[in-house]
């Protein structure tokens, strides 16, 4: 027993000799590369984009759009963000808490010129950190701009060995090229669909719609359309009418501000058909419109509402009552998403 007790405290004492002596070569390696390693990281990707320079700004300029191509977007679902000032401008900030992944911390406009822009990054968790990020815009030829994407970190020491050591700076530049490329095909795909060359005004005829109405978050309009789309669909084939439309989505309030909106889902009909239990009859009254045909993935269509917004602002024209979108493809017969048309209707005064 004595014995086994003793070889036991040798062992013991020989892999703590070991474990200090890799610790202490450990910190030494980190001192040592403190000392050489830079004191300051800098990153810049670039990449070029065939798009008017208008439709490239509004996803800088835009936090929630930003949103949509940020490579860091996806690594929380659940992270919450907070919206701060008003997008396009100097001191529109984000703020997001979420999990180890993206921690928490803010991003905020502080420049803003023909040529660039300048953000200023405060990282809380899981460390504390702040640095500079920017955007520099180049002309290369008719709607054809180069992007570039930089970082600038003063580092610490010997945090500065840390982060050279783990490979900081090279994780960086990996995340800006995956989100410019991201940026890349996004405005590429949406310039055309959300080009005002594509709005036109027309007459809207009166129209019945069989429809589900909810007031929703915007994460929950998948899900509610999945499930009021076939229910709608069901009770007007039980009734025996006749669609006159593809699937439709009435907006009657859209807040971004808290993410709320009231809408319809439905189909318009035709012929005599009572409310039910669940589904909603309505009728609206023929409208002067604007219309556009977009072409694309449902996640990028804010493009299209963005430019007719601004066709609205420009022209002088307010909203009649609601905003409607025609699902016209169904995404489980055609693969291609640059080939899914929605069409888009603002009815006006």
């Amino acid at each position: 027993m004595f014995t086994f007790a003793l070889i036991n405290f040798l062992v013991m004492k020989k892999v703590g000799k070991i474990f200090f002596w890799f610790l202490l070569i450990l910190v030494t390696i980190v001192l040592v590369l403190g000392i050489i390693a830079p004191r300051e990281m800098r990153v810049k990707e670039s990449v070029i984009i065939h798009a008017p320079k208008k439709d490239i700004e509004q996803y800088i300029l835009d936090f929630k759009k930003f949103e949509k191509w940020s490579p860091w977007a996806n690594l929380d679902p659940n992270v919450q963000n907070t919206y701060e000032g008003e997008p396009m401008k100097v001191h529109h900030k984000h703020i997001w808490s979420g999990n180890e992944k993206v921690g928490k911390g803010s991003q905020e406009i502080v420049y803003i010129s023909h040529d660039s822009i300048a953000t200023k990054l405060i990282f809380i968790e899981p460390f504390e950190d702040k640095a500079d990020a920017f955007f520099l815009i180049k002309p290369k030829g008719k709607n054809q701009f180069e992007i570039s994407w930089g970082f600038v970190s003063k580092m610490n020491y010997p945090m500065n060995g840390i982060m050279w050591l783990m490979g900081f700076e090279n994780a960086i530049r990996q995340d800006y090229k995956k989100g410019l490329e991201t940026l890349k095909k996004i405005v590429e795909e949406n310039k055309q669909s959300s080009s005002s060359e594509n709005i036109s005004e027309i007459d809207m005829p009166a129209a019945k719609y069989a429809v589900i109405e909810d007031t929703l978050k915007f994460e929950e309009l998948g899900q509610f359309f999945a499930n009021a789309f076939p229910k709608v669909f069901q009770y007007v084939g039980e009734n025996q009418v006749k669609p006159a439309s593809a699937p439709v989505a009435i907006y009657y309030f859209y807040d971004e501000q808290q993410g709320i909106t009231h809408v319809a889902a439905g189909v318009a009909v035709s012929g005599e058909i009572s409310s039910g239990k669940e589904i909603k009859v309505i009728e609206l009254p023929a409208s002067k419109a604007l219309k556009m045909d977009y072409y694309g993935n449902y996640n990028n269509i804010g493009a299209a509402h963005y430019a007719i917004d601004n066709y609205m602002k420009k022209n002088r024209l307010k909203l009649n009552d609601v905003v409607l979108e025609e699902y016209i493809t169904d995404p489980q017969s055609e693969p291609d998403t640059t080939k899914w048309l929605t069409k888009i209707y603002y009815r006006i005064l």
